[in-house]
């Protein structure tokens, strides 16, 4: 199902996302912020919803008083939002716990990839996903590597990590 797909893959793209961040304030806020909802029940979740998404909750008032609209809009009380409406929950309930996970994983990251990486020519963004995504795909299968798995890994045939860029074969 689609929430399955995305509680799986979201949760490493966030993990990512905070590991990116440079405020170290500004990252415990967001990843608070987004694993407090794994801790509270389901009806809390919905009692929140509807505070915010009835027809008198804060979504509608606030697209009212702006103009955006001029009937309210039912996001719960419709059958069209529903599939909609409760993916988005699921994904907001799940998505910060899952990211602990990929978190654990990035911290065990060596920083002298990080480093030869930098030195080799790699962006920001290059270094992030090649390498993060490389090593947690590698660590989160069952727990243990997998050698010559991704480029970097040790393998006996190519001896130490090394960074090879997509361009080169």
């Amino acid at each position: 199902s689609f929430i399955g797909i995305a509680s799986s893959v979201l949760p490493l793209a966030f993990a990512v996302f905070l590991n990116e961040i440079r405020a170290p304030w500004f990252r415990n806020a967001i990843q608070t912020l987004t694993t407090l909802p794994n801790f509270i029940s389901w009806v809390l979740v919905y009692m929140i919803a509807f505070s915010m998404f009835s027809t008198t909750g804060l979504v509608n008032t606030l697209m009212l008083d702006s103009g955006l609209i001029t009937v309210p809009t039912k996001f719960l009380d419709s059958d069209q939002n529903v599939w909609l409406t409760m993916a988005a929950w699921g994904i907001w309930k799940t998505v910060g716990w899952g990211a602990i996970m990929y978190l654990a994983a990035i911290a065990g990251i060596d920083q002298a990839l990080y480093e030869s990486a930098k030195v080799d020519g790699a962006g920001r963004f290059q270094r992030g996903v090649d390498l993060v995504g490389c090593d947690v795909r590698v660590r989160v299968r069952l727990g243990r590597q997998f050698p010559g798995e991704c480029q970097g890994e040790e393998d006996s045939a190519r001896g130490p990590p090394h960074v090879v860029h997509p361009e080169q074969p």
